[in-house]
């Protein structure tokens, strides 16, 4: 007995030692991790309140000895920063909360009707997924500059010999148009959230809503869109990131509008005339504080929500 007793405390032991060692090496992988991705972050917090002086000083390391706001000063000013968010909110933003709407409703289509070829078109969403957008930019670019709605121009050329196409190179409408038809920025990727999400609801709700008379579209307004109220916060959320971001779509649509990723792109020329001899390293300085500046709006968005935004992740099943 003492012997089984024995053997028994030697394997608890054992397995308390197994245990604490790999919560040792858990934190450590963690921290690791933590590290390799906040490490951009800190370092351009360390840059961007740096003096010129300061970066030529190999001292320093992470705190500077002279903390400036010369560096955002200037990029502010070069990136004309409250045209270029007025840009971003006008154009992109809106254009994500279309796609939001608009991917819901054909979502909720694929999850709740039946109609023929449903399989083979939910297949060709996902294609897109996957799609490169540089492999569509070149006729998108040639649609949106000769835009011809339901073959209008044609038909006015040939009656009244007068052009009817529309050149929407430049304005808002080459990103409205896209989200409004479920085209946007990985519109296929929210389609399919909103498809398996609104899939796992109950159809009892929906028999419901149909019992006390409500039609579908009042149904899906009044009972799945509110049901469906975290999966929602996730989707404008990501969709207004991947909006906020986005550059190779406004540069090449919308080259004369300014957008906060697009004045970035231009700030390195611009620094030029406040750095002499046109010098690297204290360009670099000034581009670290255009960058915080381009990610300042989504990280303060993300700061009041990111409870919800967590919350809403957990319920929608998208970690897994």
């Amino acid at each position: 007995t003492a012997k089984v007793s024995s053997d028994i405390l030697t394997k608890a032991r054992l397995n308390k030692g197994k245990t604490w060692l790999w919560a040792i090496f858990r934190l450590f992988l963690f921290i690791g991790i933590g590290y390799v991705i906040l490490y951009p972050i800190l370092y351009m917090l360390s840059t961007t309140f740096r003096s010129d002086a300061d970066i030529l000083d190999p001292s320093i390391v992470w705190i500077p000895k002279h903390f400036s706001l010369n560096n955002i000063k200037q990029a502010f000013d070069v990136m004309e920063y409250p045209k270029a968010l007025a840009n971003t909110a006008g154009i992109n933003m809106v254009a994500a909360l279309l796609q939001v709407a608009v991917t819901s409703v054909v979502g909720y289509g694929f999850a709740r009707y039946k109609f023929r070829g449903r399989s083979l078109l939910f297949g060709l969403v996902l294609f897109t997924i996957i799609v490169p957008p540089q492999t569509t930019m070149i006729p998108m670019f040639l649609k949106f500059s000769n835009f011809d709605v339901l073959g209008i121009a044609e038909l006015t050329r040939t009656i009244f010999g007068m052009e009817g196409q529309v050149k929407l190179i430049n304005t808002p409408f080459v990103m409205y148009l896209p989200a409004l038809f479920g085209m946007g920025i990985r519109s296929g990727l929210f389609i399919y959230i909103f498809r398996q999400s609104f899939r796992g609801m109950p159809k009892e709700l929906e028999e419901a809503a149909l019992i006390d008379g409500c039609g579908p579209l009042k149904t899906f307004l009044r009972v799945m869109v509110p049901n469906a109220a975290a999966i929602y916060l996730t989707g404008i959320l990501l969709s207004m990131v991947w909006y906020w971001n986005d550059y190779y779509i406004s540069s090449m649509l919308m080259d004369q509008t300014k957008t906060v990723t697009v004045a970035l792109s231009h700030l390195r020329e611009g620094m030029w005339k406040f750095v002499s001899g046109k010098d690297l390293e204290l360009t670099m300085l000034r581009m670290q504080a255009g960058c915080l500046l381009a990610i300042l709006p989504p990280m303060v968005v993300y700061f009041f929500a990111q409870k919800k935004f967590t919350e809403s992740v957990e319920r929608s099943g998208i970690v897994g």
